[in-house]
């Protein structure tokens, strides 16, 4: 019993320290929007940090309250119980938190119950799309695979998580010319190889669990910087920047025409013209076409984001004396 009074508390205090989180990443976004003139002067890993920093901020906070005992450095006996204790060693200490633990616990999982259950089926639809799609004719141009669907909307777009697919409308595909196609396909190429799916469900998972406010905002900002950043990819594999604006003007051209019939992209999706800022991307490819030919680096997000999370929380493990396990307890301290 004292072994779960260490869990549960361990679960509540992650929840009490990724909503401390999450609300002092909306104070800082309001007072410092993560906006700016040109998506290509914005990381989409600095924005997907933002919004995965209350995650990774309660996960350190764990790492820290356990790593004493873990490294059999357990420090209970070394000073007075002024707060409380989370130690492995000696679970027993945990036993007065197991009440407020629980009723953490059970009030964070109503409020989240809904939107999880919203995401779950956002979910499944897209993963309805992909078997749908999986059954479509298919099309190889420059050695990218391509399904060819009819979507009831002039789109293209990247969908699904670990082994992502290109969908592209078979209306919007004979409206296109050759060059244009190419230059959709090569840039949903990019949104695949980054797999910006796996990263759209790491944000909206963190949207859902921890309430931030700002999430709007930053997925959108992170959308927006993406697809920017494989627009250049785009450019870089054609060597030409102005047939890639030439594209994607044609497909918002084709949108518009036909935006009263059209049905929304899914919603886990990436597309092409998904977003609104396409006089910015188009002047950013014009202004960089001098440079389209050098390479351009397709960096997944969430792997970034937990290779930093994971050396953060070694470096939290490791370090010298009990300086973090300590702090965290006192914090803890505080609000018991």
């Amino acid at each position: 019993m004292s072994l779960v009074a260490v869990l549960v508390a361990l679960a509540a205090i992650f929840v009490a320290l990724a909503l401390l989180s999450a609300g002092a990443v909306t104070m800082l976004v309001r007072r410092w929007p993560p906006t700016g003139a040109s998506v290509l002067g914005r990381s989409t890993t600095w924005r997907a940090a933002i919004l995965a920093a209350p995650a990774v901020v309660a996960t350190l906070g764990c790492v820290a309250l356990v790593s004493s005992a873990v490294l059999e450095q357990c420090h209970c006996s070394e000073h007075a119980l002024h707060h409380p204790h989370l130690c492995l060693t000696h679970p027993f200490f945990a036993q007065p938190l197991l009440g407020p633990a629980i009723w953490i616990v059970s009030a964070w999982v109503l409020v989240v119950a809904g939107r999880v259950v919203a995401l779950g089926r956002t979910v499944v639809e897209s993963h309805r799309w992909m078997s749908t799609a999986r059954l479509a004719p298919i099309h190889m141009v420059d050695g990218i695979c391509v399904r060819i669907v009819e979507c009831s909307s002039r789109t293209a777009f990247t969908i699904g998580t670990f082994a992502p697919l290109i969908v592209f409308d078979r209306t919007l595909w004979d409206e296109l010319s050759e060059e244009q196609r190419e230059a959709v396909v090569h840039h949903e190429s990019g949104h695949a190889t980054r797999r910006d799916g796996l990263t759209l469900l790491a944000l909206r998972i963190c949207q859902a669990l921890f309430s931030l406010r700002a999430a709007p905002q930053l997925i959108e900002g992170w959308r927006a910087a993406a697809e920017a950043r494989c627009d250049l990819y785009a450019a870089a594999k054609l060597g030409d920047a102005a047939a890639v604006a030439e594209a994607l003007v044609a497909v918002a051209r084709s949108r518009a025409e036909h935006s009263a019939i059209d049905a929304p992209t899914p919603a886990m999706a990436m597309g092409v013209g998904a977003d609104g800022s396409l006089e910015q991307r188009v002047v950013a490819l014009l202004n960089t076409a001098a440079g389209t030919k050098s390479r351009v680096a397709l960096t997944n997000d969430v792997l970034a984001i937990t290779l930093f999370a994971f050396a953060a929380a070694i470096g939290t493990w490791m370090w010298p004396g009990d300086s973090w396990h300590h702090g965290v307890e006192t914090l803890v301290g505080f609000f018991v």
